[in-house]
């Protein structure tokens, strides 16, 4: 039976000789084989599409960039706390993955900080027409 793994390299053994398989390889196991890899998580069946993966966190300024890119669809009134910061639950919601309240609040610092210099560099400015 066939199978193939997107994130593992699969091991064969043939006559006390090992094949490694690349990830994105088909490798031809033995029925019993392929169904246990298959039901471990560490292979799928050609044909099949691979479960996508979950968004890989940033880190530092890209983090930042990330949830204030997310401040912007979020509901005013289901996704913000009383405080006015946006909830970590409704952030994690929308990213996809897991983030701390300290990082929450150094993105919503940043931002709320790019959008009063925003402000001031337009203040008395004339509207375009």
């Amino acid at each position: 039976m066939k199978v193939v793994s997107d994130t593992h390299t699969l091991v064969t053994r043939d006559k006390n000789k090992d094949t490694d398989h690349a990830p994105g390889v088909e490798v031809d196991l033995p029925k019993a084989a392929a169904e246990a890899v298959v039901a471990r998580g560490l292979a799928r069946r050609p044909g099949k599409s691979p479960k996508p993966s979950a968004p890989t966190k940033p880190t530092g300024a890209a983090l930042d960039a990330a949830i204030a890119a997310v401040i912007l669809d979020l509901d005013p009134q289901e996704d913000v706390n009383r405080d006015g910061t946006p909830s970590v639950p409704a952030l994690e919601k929308h990213l996809g993955y897991d983030i701390t309240a300290a990082e929450r609040d150094a993105a919503w610092d940043a931002f709320v900080a790019a959008k009063e210099a925003e402000s001031k560099s337009t203040a008395g400015k004339p509207a375009e027409t």
